[in-house]
């Protein structure tokens, strides 16, 4: 019982610090700090894929965010295997006209764009 404890109570800190590294890298990237964005995006990526999996359509999401950033910053090669991977999570989890699916279609065009 202890140990079922303890893994919820880690667990529940480990999703409360992957909404605020989330919400820094958002601030991060409106304000323009890119690398710092790009930190705190990685950062949460890691906390929920450890939490959720690799196939979660949340750490898709939080993917697509990581690539478009990355396009921005002039990343566009390193963006467009995270967006393939949040296409082919949210192909499976959503209907085909959902926004976060053409939000994730749009970033992989972008990336994709010739420099």
């Amino acid at each position: 019982m202890l140990r079922f404890l303890l893994k919820l109570h880690r667990s529940s800190i480990a999703s409360g610090t992957k909404e605020i590294l989330h919400n820094l890298a958002a601030v991060m990237t409106a304000r323009g700090h890119l690398e710092q964005a790009e930190t705190y995006y990685r950062r949460t990526l890691g906390i929920q894929e450890k939490l959720f999996g690799e196939e979660d359509p949340g750490v898709a999401l939080t993917r697509n965010n990581l690539g478009s950033l990355l396009i921005r910053a002039g990343g566009p090669g390193e963006a467009v295997p995270l967006l393939e991977s949040t296409i082919r999570i949210l192909e499976k989890s959503l209907m085909p006209g959902h926004p976060h699916l053409a939000f994730a279609r749009n970033n992989l065009a972008k990336a994709k764009l010739p420099l």
